[in-house]
């Protein structure tokens, strides 16, 4: 049975505060920026070269666990124009939004599926997807909790 993972990170100094497309880009690279040299993640972006290091073996291990991936509407707008074609996921996205959009399919085994019923929702269609794989929730809104975050524990 798969499991649900979440993979954030999180700034405690107020770097990702910031709301414009800029600001998102900005902050990627400084929380995210130290995965960008290794080889397993280049690998993933369909890019030659990084290091192979622990970290990157880590990494390798860590993305090949995960059957889909659930993220919000809001990563999904910043970044979808950056993945292009063959975006790095190889897998099923599903993404928690209130703008229904229809399902989008990309080279390499990445669709896009916009769920408009919540998060419970899209944790069951994506568990769904992934088989004895587990999800890796990656992303998420900004504001107050809300009772559906409760129910998915």
């Amino acid at each position: 049975m798969s499991k649900v993972i979440v993979g954030l990170s999180t700034s405690l100094d107020g770097i990702a505060s910031g709301t414009t497309e800029e600001d998102f880009m900005s902050v990627h690279e400084a929380v995210l920026g130290w995965v960008f040299n290794l080889r397993s993640w280049q690998t993933e972006q369909g890019m030659d070269g990084g290091e192979d290091t622990p970290e990157s073996r880590l990494w390798a291990t860590e993305f090949d666990r995960i059957g889909a991936q659930i993220v919000g509407r809001r990563m999904y707008d910043f970044s979808h124009p950056y993945w292009g074609d063959n975006p790095p996921f190889h897998a099923p996205v599903f993404v928690v939004t209130h703008r229904p959009a229809q399902r989008i399919d990309k080279d390499g085994g990445t669709s896009y599926t916009f769920v408009t019923d919540g998060l419970a929702a899209a944790i069951d269609q994506a568990k769904q997807a992934a088989g004895d794989k587990d999800v890796l929730i990656a992303g998420g809104r900004k504001g107050p909790r809300r009772p559906e975050w409760e129910r998915c524990r």
